[in-house]
């Protein structure tokens, strides 16, 4: 029976809707990494744009450059052509993925746009003398809200360069499982609990509690747990001869000790690291490890010969090598001439003058705690042109790439104060970056 023209065009129709599920399937990828997309021109600007060392100095839109044509993680065929550049300037925000918003499409157009352009402030706001649709023109051509810089260049990374992110991410995250960490590192209630019961080993659990501000007898267990690695170290540090104060102020920072001082965690540890640190103060030894402080807490103020101070060559600044440049010498001499003059050291066997007592002096309140994150933003701020001129642009976006990476590590830690405060800074320190990028 033969073939009606309802059947004919039935079977037609079936034809057409396969082809088009199998052209969906397809994906067309990278021939130097798996990455692949839905569009043979976008894998060929990933090629282009990419810098790693297997896409380095490729450029995908030359014919030397094979594109896979993948259908089920399956090479079915390979293009080998030349993408001219009207091409590339024909595509429309509907043949970017839908799993991105049109402000975003813009971004991935820009990049298609001007495959070469490795300037992040152009690709955002455009350059019309090198003839560049940045991604705030293609927003405004849409009527769509504008996109900051640091949106512009983490979109374009992502879509781009997945590969580049991914090692960037798995490099930064070695190396922070490859740091050890230390008492600084724990909140202040945690911090407390590890310094008494270093102070205090044979106690247990409740005393420990009740020392370190009276927390739950259960809470020193489960900061036990989840602060071994610390424990285990510095008790090994105390058993071959440090001092428990020493151990513990090589862990702390000046601003560890005020934060523990005012929350009134320092009374009742069994260990005076006041006391302690008011040594090292006078000593200049804050920044010294462990063994460093000992030494200089022992050393005696006489032990220097000063008689022929005036006549001695200046000593050797620690680090400053023979080629040095002629920059870090000045750079020295300027921090020697602006140095407060030290009271000159009296010879050993001089009897010191016993010095009046200090009349009492009324209580002044403690200073507040310096202000990290606006210092922080004010050093940032007062970076001159020249300087930020001086320093290459790709490393300073590298600086931006760590500091917003820093950042989502630290949101997904443990609320606390101390990480509050680190991801607040990150948050200031990422729009100052941003902002010294887009002005130059």
């Amino acid at each position: 029976m033969a073939e009606t023209l309802s059947d004919m065009t039935a079977q037609a129709d079936i034809e057409m809707e396969n082809a088009d599920l199998e052209e969906e399937a397809l994906k067309y990828q990278c021939p130097h990494c798996d990455t692949a997309y839905d569009d043979e021109i976008f894998a060929r600007v990933h090629i282009t744009r990419s810098v790693d060392t297997a896409h380095l100095n490729r450029d995908g839109l030359m014919p030397e450059e094979e594109i896979h044509v993948v259908s089920d993680s399956e090479v079915v065929d390979t293009l080998s052509r030349n993408v001219d550049e009207q091409e590339r300037l024909n595509l429309t925000l509907e043949e970017v993925p839908d799993e991105f918003n049109d402000q975003h499409k813009a971004i991935i157009l820009a990049g298609a746009y001007s495959p070469y352009c490795n300037n992040y402030s152009h690709l955002t706001e455009g350059n019309e003398e090198d003839g560049i649709r940045g991604a705030h023109n293609i927003m405004d051509e849409h009527g769509l809200d504008r996109l900051s810089y640091s949106t512009v260049r983490r979109v374009l990374r992502d879509f781009y360069q997945p590969q580049e992110v991914e090692a960037e991410k798995e490099a930064s995250e070695a190396e922070d499982e490859d740091e050890e960490e230390q008492l600084s590192d724990l909140t202040e209630k945690q911090q407390a609990i590890v310094i008494a019961r270093l102070a205090n080993p044979d106690a247990g659990t409740s005393e420990i509690a009740d020392r370190a501000g009276g927390r739950s007898a259960s809470y020193p267990s489960q900061v036990y747990d989840r602060a071994e690695d610390i424990i285990a170290r510095l008790d090994s540090e105390i058993e071959d001869g440090a001092p428990v104060e020493e151990v513990v102020l090589g862990e702390l920072t000046e601003d560890d000790l005020i934060i523990l001082r005012e929350e009134g965690l320092l009374e009742n540890l069994g260990v005076d690291l006041e006391s302690a640190a008011e040594e090292l103060d006078e000593t200049d030894a804050w920044d010294m490890g462990v063994g460093e402080q000992a030494q200089a807490m022992s050393a005696s103020p006489f032990d220097t010969d000063t008689s022929s101070v005036e006549d001695e060559e200046p000593a050797e600044t620690w680090g400053v090598s023979d080629t040095d440049t002629e920059a870090e010498s000045d750079a020295v001499a300027e921090v020697n001439e602006t140095a407060e003059p030290t009271d000159t050291a009296r010879p050993a066997g001089e009897e010191l003058e016993e010095e009046p007592e200090p009349e009492t002096e009324p209580e002044v309140e403690a200073e507040p705690e310096p202000d990290v994150e606006s210092e922080a933003t004010q050093a940032v701020e007062t970076t001159s042109v020249s300087e930020a001129d001086a320093v290459p642009r790709d490393q300073v976006e590298s600086l931006l790439d760590r500091v917003q990476f820093a950042r989502k590590v630290a949101e997904r830690e443990e609320p606390g104060e101390s990480n509050d405060r680190q991801i607040a800074l990150a948050e200031q320190l990422e729009e100052e970056i941003e902002t010294l990028l887009e002005a130059h």
